[in-house]
């Protein structure tokens, strides 16, 4: 079978040459060298595209000396010039050409697959196939007045639709669409897999298509938690077996409502970014929540090199295929100062990799209400949010049924804990400054010891 198609081939490189200044800015986004299949035509691809690139004249003769072997090139080039008759249809040639080089790239995939020794070379290679086939490497843009147009349109269409995260008042405050990236952080033992637990509940009930990616605990386990929160059932009675009538009532209810839940939970454990990547494709996820992130397996001479792997990873999955990623994190607690007081999580926390929030649209943080106290309330800080910004939310917590709910703070609290907000907001700025003045301080400092001999100074 001709996996090449020659005629689309040759008919790039013609156009390029009727029209070089209006058809290889788009070649350029659209194809690289490698998608031609045969040699001689993708050194004069390769050859035109650097050309262009240098702003140089691109024509048979320039691109056969750009090739490295001007008479032949050049001759094959002036008779692929002649015999096009058109650049008009250049954009239809190049998908033609982009399509059978993923389709080459896909039989190639398909071929190394049945030599592979190792199951993780043929994660890889399944990986490797899923973005081939997604076409995913294309880049679009837009004008500002295509822009515009669609924020006129949007302006005339339903509000934005935020996903349901279980809680209202989260949904609401968080304002998580699609395609964005989250952190959730937690320390030990405060929650986090059960909050996330209500939210990836609530997102399916909406009809997201949602996949849970547990590095750490047993799916039945996962599936335990979940029954306790939606029956409002003791966790303690459910691990015993001993769930009375009403309960076991409400129990069958929940799983004759739920049967086609769109919810599917991955054990993930071993798991790398470009295998939660492969899975998330073939399953068609809307939704994907990773417990959690310091767990996937990933190359790097630290920790903090893997996680920042991994983070930029996760944050271009959410961006390419316009999937949340829900990606669970362990903090590293903050210290006391010399009352013994425990400052409250920032972002700053996240352990590993300050990648984490770099790389997030949004941030939050699950703390204890009483760091020395795992029965009080939790404190939900959203520490970043490129489209709100910070925000914090009382959330009462039902340990034994593992259950968030909202909590409304009394007259007045929200007043002041708007000013504790913009306060602790301009100490962090001022601390910055200071660091920044610290930091140019000690360059200039660097720099004036290192200075060359015969210096006043």
């Amino acid at each position: 079978m001709d996996l090449s198609f020659p005629q689309a081939e040759a008919a790039v490189i013609g156009s390029l040459l009727i029209d070089p200044d209006g058809v290889l800015p788009g070649l350029v986004q659209d194809l690289r060298p490698e998608d031609f299949a045969d040699t001689t035509l993708r050194h004069l691809y390769e050859a035109a595209r650097g050309l262009w690139l240098e702003k140089k004249p691109v024509d048979p003769v320039t691109i056969g000396a750009a090739a490295g072997a001007s008479d032949e090139y050049g001759t094959v080039a002036a008779q692929l010039m002649r015999s096009t008759p058109t650049a008009a249809n250049v954009a239809e040639y190049a998908a033609i050409v982009r399509q059978k080089a993923q389709l080459r790239a896909l039989q190639a995939a398909g071929l190394a697959l049945g030599a592979c020794r190792t199951l993780d070379e043929a994660r890889a290679l399944i990986s490797r196939a899923a973005d081939l086939s997604a076409d995913t490497r294309r880049e679009e843009s837009r004008s500002w007045r295509e822009l515009a147009e669609t924020f006129l349109e949007d302006l005339s269409a339903e509000p934005d639709e935020y996903l349901e995260l279980g809680i209202p008042e989260l949904t609401k405050a968080a304002r998580v669409q699609a395609g964005q990236y989250v952190i959730l952080g937690a320390y030990n033992s405060v929650g986090k897999t059960a909050l996330a637990l209500q939210m990836a509940w609530a997102l399916a009930q909406s009809g997201k298509r949602v996949g849970f990616f547990s590095l750490e605990t047993q799916d039945r386990l996962l599936a335990r938690r979940i029954f306790a929160q939606q029956t409002e059932t003791r966790m303690s009675s459910i691990q015993a077996h001993r769930l009375t009538r009403e309960e076991l009532r409400r129990t069958a209810d929940l799983v004759e409502k739920s049967w086609e839940l769109p919810l599917e939970f991955f054990q993930a454990a071993g798991f790398t970014a470009a295998d939660i990547r492969a899975r998330t494709l073939s399953k068609r996820l809307d939704v994907i929540f990773i417990d959690y992130v310091q767990l996937i397996s990933a190359e790097g001479e630290s920790p903090a090199l893997q996680v920042r792997a991994i983070s930029m990873a996760l944050h271009t999955l959410a961006q390419q295929l316009g999937v949340t990623v829900f990606a669970l994190s362990q903090v590293t607690l903050p210290q006391r100062d010399s009352k013994g007081r425990r400052p409250p999580l920032r972002k700053e926390n996240l352990r590993e990799s300050q990648q984490l929030a770099n790389d997030a649209d949004v941030v939050l943080l699950l703390d204890l209400s009483d760091p020395d106290d795992y029965a009080s309330n939790r404190v939900l800080v959203m520490d970043k949010n490129k489209d709100v910004g910070q925000a914090r939310m009382l959330l009462s917590f039902d340990g034994p049924r593992l259950t968030f709910r909202y909590m409304a703070l009394p007259n007045g609290s929200a007043e002041r804990t708007a000013k504790m907000d913009e306060k602790r907001a301009e100490r962090r700025e001022k601390e910055r400054r200071a660091q920044e003045k610290r930091d140019a301080q000690e360059s200039a400092f660097r720099e004036m010891e290192g200075g060359e001999e015969g210096l006043p100074f």
